[in-house]
């Protein structure tokens, strides 16, 4: 049986970190964080938005427990239930990002579904491929001056 990520937290500073992340994802329909908080917040989400679909007073109140605010709950049960009325399931998405520069963590885009706007997807090639492009572009530039340097001194040397 697979065991829940711990994140190096006890009980209850995690179970705040994903309240809070599930807080933030239902206020902004998209966040920032890292892979491993993405995948477990997934299984969380969708929940709150199946939760959501039901639109009872006790749903409401289970809910609230989760949320962090009444504003999130207000935008769950009135626009993000109603927008996602029709899916049967997976009310969310992770879209990789760029690694995080401090520590190299991979980072990832969470987002709920149906989000109003075109989907724009994150680069995910960026800037390893722009400093390889770079530094061969860099290197063609010192090659072709080094030959032309060699071409001059074979001419100069050669009357």
């Amino acid at each position: 049986m697979a065991t829940a990520r711990k994140f190096g937290r006890l009980i209850g500073p995690r179970q705040a970190m994903i309240r809070n992340l599930i807080t933030d994802l239902v206020l902004n329909d998209r966040i920032k964080t890292t892979a491993a908080k993405a995948h477990t917040l997934k299984r969380y989400a969708d929940k709150m938005v199946s939760l959501a679909k039901k639109d009872t007073v006790v749903a409401r109140k289970q809910a609230l427990r989760v949320l962090q605010s009444r504003e999130a709950m207000h935008k769950l049960f009135g626009i993000t239930a109603p927008r996602l009325r029709d899916r049967q399931g997976g009310y969310t998405r992770v879209v990789k990002a760029e690694r995080r520069l401090k520590d190299a963590a991979p980072m990832v885009f969470i987002e709920l579904m149906d989000m109003p706007g075109p989907f724009i997807p994150y680069p995910t090639s960026g800037v390893k491929a722009r400093r390889r492009a770079e530094s061969k572009a860099e290197a063609a530039r010192i090659r072709r001056r080094l030959q032309e340097d060699a071409a001059a001194a074979a001419g100069a040397s050669s009357p």
